[in-house]
């Protein structure tokens, strides 16, 4: 009877609210960086490792109309996040010795390669998708994905997740917002929507519930998707994106899982030539 309630609650107010405009989310992940020891051993690097990152950060647009979205990277904050980053790696490696600076290329080469071998979730068709496009009617997607100077649309069917609303709700960017939450790959997702833009959206993949996601937390911080601002006022055009070879995700896994082969054979050959960095 609760879940009942609260169902009805959340539908109420639909057919007088938004169902088209923009979604401005920032993105972040914790990092966590398995360098070698021998590259941990050397002084020169406590420099350098100070200056690592605790997270990654990006921030997203997602524009949305009632049958679908698509949501893409902001490039101007992708560029002003570069600029930002004062360590200035050409001054660091002129100022200590090249055969030190030889030592780290290639402890780290070798590191990469092991873990290659070991078949890690460092793949290729894990990086980021340029283009994220949604068809809430189809429950389908197509992300536009790159691998190395290749460009693919990846398509498949959403994984629907078990939601389940808890009924506790407040206030987020000037709207009500009820919390849900579910268990995908052993990890809790739990995310803040808002019945008030009742479509079924929200940042990436994840969507389903009878209004729009404003904010996403994934294993209780590893990653998560804050909306900083909302404009209802636009009615954006959503396409699906088109530019690449279509493919399906099992057929671009089989291909990044190839190509990683491929870098993995060519620092191989290099090595056994003796090539001197």
């Amino acid at each position: 009877m609760l879940r009942l309630l609260i169902l009805g609650l959340v539908l109420l107010p639909a057919a007088a609210s938004a169902q088209h405009g923009t979604i401005y989310y920032d993105y972040a992940k914790k990092l966590e960086y398995a360098l070698p020891d021998a590259v941990k051993e050397l002084e020169s690097m406590a420099e350098l490792i100070e200056q690592f990152p605790s997270h990654s950060t990006r921030r997203h647009i997602l524009d949305f109309n009632a049958s679908a979205s698509i949501m893409r990277e902001d490039e101007s904050y992708a560029d002003s996040i570069q600029a930002a980053f004062a360590f200035d790696v050409e001054q660091f490696m002129q100022d200590h010795d090249p055969q030190e600076m030889m030592a780290i290329a290639m402890a780290y080469m070798q590191s990469m390669d092991v873990d290659m071998d070991m078949d890690t979730d460092m793949g290729l068709e894990s990086m980021p998708a340029q283009d994220t496009y949604v068809n809430f009617d189809e429950g389908s997607y197509a992300q536009q994905r790159p691998i190395l100077d290749r460009l693919f649309v990846v398509t498949g069917e959403i994984a629907p997740l078990n939601w389940k609303i808890s009924g506790a709700e407040r206030t987020f960017l000037g709207h009500r917002v009820l919390k849900a939450t579910a268990i995908q790959d052993s990890l809790e997702v739990e995310v803040w929507f808002t019945p008030e833009i009742p479509v079924p959206a929200g940042p990436a993949l994840y969507g389903g519930l009878p209004g729009l996601i404003l904010v996403v937390e994934i294993g209780d911080g590893v990653e998560h998707y804050t909306a900083t601002a909302i404009d209802l006022e636009l009615a954006p055009a959503v396409v699906r994106p088109t530019e690449g070879k279509e493919v399906s995700t099992a057929e671009f896994a089989q291909i990044a899982k190839e190509k990683l082969k491929e870098m993995q054979d060519l620092m191989q050959r290099i090595r056994n030539t003796g090539f001197d960095f």
